[in-house]
């Protein structure tokens, strides 16, 4: 019996799809997104928090930050660090200063392998220190984004992981896709989040 426990056990653990049937959906307490339609669709009320989030999104570079400034703040305003890994274009400090971030705070990783990059952001998630790590990839395989998932849960984070292309079979709690439609707004597609039954979009300002 103790060992048919821990496997379920184990199962909640490696996968935030999954929850108890005797327990409330909403788990955890979210990250405001700073969007109440879109916290309105999370499961948590906003990112989660343990948790991955996949973020499909063709054109980085393009503001793709700016849907997790209010979240970053909350975390920079507990002293969590706030990590950037192998991010396309040089951070916009001034940015982050006015959104409330404190830039002591924050930590940016250039110029390393995919392999180091990966290494990091795995280390980054489970330290206890760091609140959110931001983690630009061209791939990444569904064994390491488990691991990147069990190091979130380990270290009470939340990482963002930025791709051009989904993954299928996704281990993160909320995956979602960014497009362009205008300057001044952009569309959110929310593919998975817990509760979810078919892709929801919705248009958000810049």
């Amino acid at each position: 019996m103790h060992a048919h426990s821990t496997s379920i056990d184990q199962l909640l653990r490696d996968n935030p799809q999954l929850w108890r049937g005797n327990k409330r959906v909403h788990i955890h307490q979210g990250l405001d997104s700073g969007f109440s339609t879109l916290n309105a669709l999370l499961s948590d009320g906003g990112w989660p928090f343990p948790g991955l989030v996949e973020v499909i999104n063709p054109q980085p570079g393009n503001g793709e930050l700016s849907l997790f400034l209010l979240a970053a703040k909350q975390l920079s305003d507990s002293a969590k660090t706030l990590t950037f890994i192998a991010p396309p274009q040089p951070i916009y400090a001034p940015s982050l200063v006015n959104a409330g971030i404190k830039l002591e705070n924050c930590v940016v990783i250039n110029h390393c392998t995919p392999r180091s990059y990966l290494w990091a952001c795995e280390q980054a998630l489970r330290s206890a220190a760091c609140g959110m790590v931001f983690l630009w990839a061209n791939h990444l395989s569904i064994s390491v984004q488990r691991r990147l998932q069990l190091a979130a849960s380990d270290g009470q984070s939340c990482g963002v992981i930025f791709l051009p292309r989904p993954l299928s079979n996704s281990r993160a709690a909320v995956q979602l896709r960014v497009s362009y439609g205008s300057p001044t707004s952009r569309l959110v597609t929310l593919l998975k989040a817990r509760g979810i039954h078919k892709p929801q979009t919705l248009e958000l300002p810049l």
